[in-house]
């Protein structure tokens, strides 16, 4: 199984991948100790490795051994040990219930030696088919170099225990024995009401512990009771708070809807008031436009009006200026009785009123006015 012990380089070497997730380094002065008589004396046990130089037993060794400068270390190769799990299994078995492991890896190392040897639930059926058969407890035991009792404690503390319980147990509130054959069976909300009760400052017996399990069930017993008594059915009462609410939320949201259409309504009603008034107003200024546009175009629309008034009131202003001044009867007053008696100036005066008198007739005309005589009555002239 393995060769003669050979001499290595000790460079060659390597820690096992998983070795510190199982065991701890000595430390203190254990280690002083221990690092000082392979000074003395040198490596007395040889470091067991498998073939590929992997260290199986003697990881405490290689390291004094590297600290202390020592090149040359005697080995003993285990031609066996190809396959990992089997490594592994190695490793464990031969550094199982060394002094410097604590209690915590402890029991890792059990959990995962017993499913490297296919023991009950969730056994590595490869190595059942290694061994031939299922091994036993005992037998598990025997491999780690403790007891049947000693194991079954450590496995039914780290397969049933809570971790703030496997604290208590690692910092001594509570011993191995509470805790694998008492607590154990305990399901994980019964472990936190225990721990509720504890002052974590002081150690528990057995007969304590079992005082607050028995004083937990009691209170179970009791709600359990209390349960059955109350006919009261909470489920119904808490549908119906619940539809309540829900009735509360809905006449909530009606009356927030309620408000707003009121206020839709009233928006509307300014929206129709205010179209109504556009409505009136744009009528009003349609009309005002079309009688601007009468006023700037004839019927032809080939006339400005209000240019022609503007025409006619300065034409009127310049006939009665007209009249007033140069025409005013005061200024020939003195001159007409002569005119009277001289055939030629009358005749040219005579034509003169027959031309405004023609004009006159003819406005008069063209604006509608009527009259019964002569604009300029001539025989008053005569």
């Amino acid at each position: 199984m393995g060769k003669e012990i050979t001499n290595v380089s000790i460079d060659i070497l390597k820690v096992h991948p998983r070795n510190t997730e199982f065991f701890d380094d000595i430390s203190g002065s254990e280690y002083e100790e221990f690092k000082n008589s392979i000074k003395e004396e040198g490596i007395i046990s040889e470091i067991i490795v498998s073939p590929d130089m992997t260290i199986i037993s003697g990881h405490q060794r290689y390291k004094a051994a590297k600290e202390l400068g020592i090149k040359i270390v005697p080995i003993r190769i285990r031609e066996d040990l190809i396959d990992e799990d089997k490594k592994l299994k190695v490793l464990l078995a031969a550094n199982f219930g060394r002094s410097k492991n604590d209690d915590k890896k402890q029991r890792k190392v059990a959990v995962e030696y017993v499913k490297l040897c296919g023991y009950g639930n969730g056994g590595d059926r490869k190595a059942q088919a290694q061994v031939g058969h299922v091994l036993s407890l005992e037998e598990i035991a025997n491999q780690l170099g403790t007891s049947k009792t000693n194991l079954k404690r450590a496995l039914s503390i780290e397969r049933n225990l809570t971790e703030p319980m496997k604290q208590l147990l690692d910092d001594g509130v509570i011993s191995k024995t509470v805790a694998s054959d008492v607590i154990a069976s305990l399901s994980e909300n019964e472990q936190e009401d225990l721990i509720s009760k504890l002052d974590v400052t002081q150690k528990y017996t057995q007969k304590q512990i079992q005082q607050y399990i028995n004083e937990i069930n009691q209170l179970k017993s009791q709600s359990a009771k209390e349960k059955i008594i109350d006919k009261t059915d909470y489920d119904l009462e808490n549908k119906y708070k619940e539809a309540m609410s829900q009735i509360s939320n809905l006449k909530t949201k009606i009356n927030n809807l309620e408000i707003m259409n009121s206020t839709l309504k009233s928006s509307n009603e300014s929206s129709e008031s205010l179209l109504q008034s556009y409505k009136k107003e744009s009528e009003e200024y349609i009309k005002l436009k079309n009688d601007i546009a009468t006023l700037n175009l004839d019927p032809s629309g080939d006339y400005n009006v209000i240019e022609i008034s503007k025409d006619i009131t300065t034409l009127v202003n310049e006939i009665e200026k007209l009249l007033s001044t140069t025409l005013s009867p005061l200024r020939y007053s003195k001159i007409l009785p002569v005119i009277k008696d001289n055939t030629a100036l009358r005749k040219n005066l005579e034509n003169i009123i027959y031309m405004v008198n023609d004009w006159c007739e003819t406005m008069a005309e063209t604006i509608g006015v009527t009259t019964n005589k002569n604009i300029i009555d001539m025989e008053e002239l005569n």
